[in-house]
């Protein structure tokens, strides 16, 4: 990871890693992020466009090119309200 925000606050990326395999598994380490599944299998949508983990949890793909991918994760906190948790790595 390069960088992980929650409503634009950084986060210490040491707490989080990520790993999409080419057999459509992933896994995850997510500090703090309900309902967010530390593993399973991903797909894309038709346009490639949102990465669908586990069949149910949809991840804007906000950055793709030959040297940065980003992707979105979205939840209420009922603290919080809405919170936008984006995830960043340079490739």
């Amino acid at each position: 990871m390069t960088s992980v925000t929650f409503n634009n606050q950084s986060a210490n990326v040491s707490q989080f890693s990520v790993k999409f395999e080419a057999n459509k598994s992933f896994s995850f380490t997510t500090e703090g992020l309900t309902g967010f599944p530390q593993s399973g299998t991903w797909a894309l949508n038709v346009n490639e466009t949102v990465i669908i983990l586990n069949g149910t949890i949809e991840l804007p793909i906000e950055t793709l090119t030959s040297t940065r991918f980003g992707f979105k994760y979205s939840y209420k906190n009922h603290k919080e309200g809405n919170v936008d948790v984006r995830f960043s790595m340079d490739l």
